[in-house]
Formats: C-alpha cells, structure tokens, sequence
C-alpha cells in the first residue's frame, strides 16, 4: 500500500479537483442516467404516501 494511501483517501472531492473538474464529473454523471425514467406522482412523494399505513 502506498504510503500516502491513508491521506489521500481522507481527502476531500474539492481538495483534490478543482471546481471546473467537479462540474464536468457531474454533468457526465447526470447525463449517463436514463431520460425516459418514469417520474414518481405527487401522492408518490407526498406525506400520506410515504408514510401510509398498511
């Protein structure tokens, strides 16, 4: 194991890339999802169909 290994991985994203480097990793991240996924309905993501009784 490389000495540094401890460290370097107790680092965080922003020391290590700059801040044009953080916006191209996540705009391929984004953009490597599906477009076609179906979106939740409101009663999906409301209150009562979160935490509906069964």
């Amino acid at each position: 194991m490389p000495p540094n290994f401890f460290i370097f991985s107790l680092q965080t994203v922003s020391e290590i890339l700059t801040s044009e480097e953080r916006f191209k990793a996540i705009k391929e991240w984004a953009e490597s999802h599906n477009d076609d996924t179906p979106l939740l309905s409101d009663y999906a993501v409301s209150h009562a169909g979160i935490y509906e009784k069964y």
